[in-house]
């Protein structure tokens, strides 16, 4: 009796807040993003401890040129043992292999993947290799909610829900920003803004990064900067000209940086030498560019500051540190370079084998290409003076959207940074032309590359959203032979004979489709020569085949094919109940293969 008032009670509850039956998945991102709010701290606590005292060592000790050699050297082995011991069959970034998973697996991670991905970051990264902590943390997370679905018997789609739910708290763990988490995984790994999956994600992203920031006893931004950086900030119609800038470099300069991760990926490939060394081999090209800014530059600069994940730089470029006390040509100069060995970093790090992720030097890179066009246009007195604080921030989250097409993410990245609206509009406008310059120089993003090796062809747009965009009345319709009920069957099999399709289109009295006549149907029976002249209409009818409207997508349309064995189906008014044509299977097909290639 009690046990059936409590069950009661439950469902009232449930009832009156609403929830239905997805109460249990809320639950579980919950916890999933508790879950990764605690392992978000723990695998960044190694990587900022190693990071530092690095740093230490180098200016306390004056150990600094050995450490630039050795260290990413040391990190790199480290990684290519870690690499041996936990192997992964996927050649690509963890974050490439989640989406796969989703799109192939039906969202099943390896465990030992997380292991793979915490350890062999926390090698690289921590010893100065060129890559971020965010691409892991994502991986990790992924990996995470997978196996706890699969733990709990989850069905395909909640495995899918809590992959992403994991990948989202950890994300926003690390940067203090749940709505890059919530944003980066709907545009980047689910592809979907659906509501049932759009509430379960936040509330896993927003748990994960509050349990991080309660943890750590702060919720400051990862890359905070005093708010009086930007009290000076402003735009207008005279600055348009500026960002669009910003974001049309971001763009090309994502397009690049994908260019030549991938030749250095296929390049490092080719070395005759066994898979466990590859990744130090990158490390001594890293070591060399370390080396040689070393000898430019000095030694009290510290660290090379396209080492690790770059974070100080960004900060340096934020506050105008870099900035102060150099000339305007040498200040674009230093930024250029900068700019083209962070590229260079990270291809020789990651493209060798290292592990870690693309968003923070995609962060630096967008960030050094907005101080250099402030500088640029700084410099020249006929041009209005642009805010260099308002240039980097806007330039990181213009690089991220045209590097992962991801436009939300890296709007709200930006955002989650400053904390400043100030931004926003400057922002929008430099990440959408950004997106639309990355798009029309190149389909694949940093992320969805790898996957065309795996068959998986995602371009920038989610196939089934091609579907769902065309509708039946954009296609070229074919004109069948109608027939009544009571004709003969001749005139069908004429057209067999001719070597024509054999569909019919069955109309009644009043002129309205009353059902078809299938070519499967009747191509059979022409060689029979003394039947076939007997048969009427009337007894080679099928009304079970679907019919469609010339409003219906194309996505609609293939699911009514999946129904039937027809190749084609008939175009029917829902209201006057008369036949435009027929649609062909194929003419699907093309339709949609011809703007997958577009």
């Amino acid at each position: 009796m009690l046990q059936t008032l409590r069950r009661h009670v439950l469902q009232r509850v449930l009832w009156r807040f609403r929830l239905g039956d997805g109460w249990p998945l809320l639950v579980a991102a919950g916890a999933m993003g508790a879950l990764m709010g605690l392992a978000a701290v723990g695998f960044m606590a190694p990587i900022h401890w190693l990071e530092d005292w690095l740093e230490r060592e180098a200016l306390l000790g004056g150990s600094l040129p050995w450490l630039v050699v050795c260290a990413p050297v040391a990190g790199a082995l480290a990684n290519g043992v870690i690499l041996a011991l936990v192997p992964n069959p996927f050649r690509g970034h963890g974050v490439s292999q989640v989406i796969w998973s989703v799109a192939r697996n039906r969202s099943r991670l390896p465990l030992p993947l997380a292991l793979r991905q915490w350890l062999g970051s926390t090698a690289t990264i921590g010893s100065g290799g060129s890559a971020g902590p965010e691409g892991p943390i994502v991986t990790i997370g992924s990996v995470v909610g997978s196996n706890v679905a699969q733990l709990i018997r989850a069905d395909p789609a909640q495995r899918t829900l809590l992959l992403g739910c994991g990948a989202a708290a950890g994300l926003a763990a690390v940067f203090s920003a749940p709505l890059t988490g919530v944003f980066f995984v709907l545009e980047v790994l689910l592809r979907d803004f659906s509501l049932r999956t759009f509430a379960p994600v936040v509330f896993a992203s927003v748990l994960g990064a509050t349990t991080a920031q309660s943890i750590l006893r702060s919720n400051a931004p990862v890359m905070g900067v005093d708010p009086e950086v930007y009290s000076g900030a402003r735009f207008g119609l005279v600055d348009l000209p500026a960002f669009v800038l910003v974001g049309a470099a971001c763009g090309a300069c994502s397009v690049l940086f994908s260019i030549v991760l991938r030749r250095a990926a296929i390049v490092f490939g080719r070395v005759p030498l066994p898979r466990l060394v590859v990744p130090a081999v990158g490390a001594l090209l890293l070591a060399a560019l370390g080396a040689a800014w070393l000898q430019i530059v000095g030694e009290s600069s510290g660290q090379p500051p396209f080492y690790s994940n770059g974070y100080r730089l960004i900060e340096s470029l934020c506050s105008g540190a870099m900035q102060a006390g150099h000339a305007t040509g040498w200040l674009v100069l230093l930024l250029a370079s900068l700019l083209a060995l962070k590229i260079v970093a990270t291809s020789f790090t990651l493209g060798s084998g290292g592990s870690g992720g693309l968003f923070a030097p995609s962060l630096v890179c967008g960030g050094l290409i907005g101080a250099l066009v402030a500088a640029i246009a700084n410099s020249v007195d006929a041009l209005p003076d642009i805010h260099p604080a308002l240039c980097v921030v806007t330039g990181m989250g213009a690089f991220v959207a045209g590097g992962a097409h991801a436009p939300l993410a890296g709007l709200m990245l930006s955002y989650e940074i400053t904390r400043d609206y100030t931004v926003m509009l400057p922002l929008m406008l430099a990440v959408v032309t950004s997106l639309a310059v990355a798009r029309a120089l190149k389909r694949e993003s940093l992320y969805t590359e790898d996957l065309i090796t795996y068959g998986l062809n995602l371009g920038h747009q989610r196939d089934w959203n091609r579907l769902e965009r065309t509708i039946v009345a954009d296609l070229m319709l074919e004109e069948p032979i109608r027939v009544s009920r009571s004709d003969s069957a001749d005139a069908i099999i004429a057209r067999i004979k001719s070597g024509l399709p054999g569909d019919a289109i069955v109309l009644g009295p009043d002129g309205r489709y009353e059902g078809m006549v299938l070519d499967a149907d009747v191509r059979p029976i022409v060689a029979f020569s003394e039947i076939a002249p007997l048969l009427t209409v009337d007894e080679l009818v099928r009304r079970d085949v679907p019919r469609v409207s010339a409003s219906d997508s194309l996505d609609e349309c293939m699911r009514k094919f999946g129904r039937t064995s027809s190749a084609s189906l008939p175009v029917v008014d829902r209201v006057s109940g008369e036949c435009s044509g027929v649609v062909q299977r194929t003419t699907v097909l093309e339709a949609y293969s011809h703007d997958s290639d577009a």
